[in-house]
């Protein structure tokens, strides 16, 4: 699993060089998921895309499908194939 924040919609440098490497390792999936924009933005970027985006728009975080793709990724990691429950907070 390979994970990174995004920023002016695209992954880090690093993250990029990353996945790189896993897809020739034989890396199977790509998921995207929603996320937020900051309450308190820290510099110019944030606060002009804070400033941009409706109030509806700054948390699609969707921790359902987040829950539902961590279980899927746990139960095929395991070789069970059972599912697995994936703790809340």
């Amino acid at each position: 699993m390979i994970g990174s924040a995004v920023c002016m919609a695209r992954w880090l440098p690093e993250a990029r060089r990353l996945l790189k490497r896993a897809k020739r390792l034989g890396a199977r999936e790509h998921v995207v998921f929603g996320g937020r924009v900051p309450l308190q933005p820290g510099n110019f970027i944030e606060r002009s895309i804070a400033k941009k985006s409706a109030p509806e728009h700054r948390d699609l975080r969707d921790w359902d499908r987040i829950r539902g793709w961590a279980a899927g990724m746990a139960s095929e990691l395991s070789g069970s194939g059972d599912p697995v429950a994936v703790r809340q907070n």
